[in-house]
């Protein structure tokens, strides 16, 4: 598994954890946002990284 992989399957694992543990606080959730939106640009990058791959 490559290191993206890796930081991405972290940051799951992480994202999942803190649902497990879901409170209502404002904080928390402006926190989960942007883990979120991390995780979306990364798999946006992933995705370009391999169409790039498939093409060539």
């Amino acid at each position: 598994m490559d290191e993206s992989n890796k930081s991405l399957q972290a940051k799951l694992s992480r994202l999942n954890h803190q649902l497990d543990n879901y409170s209502s606080s404002v904080d928390e959730i402006k926190a989960l946002k942007v883990v979120m939106e991390d995780i979306l640009e990364d798999l946006e990058s992933l995705s370009d990284t391999f169409e790039a791959q498939h093409i060539n």
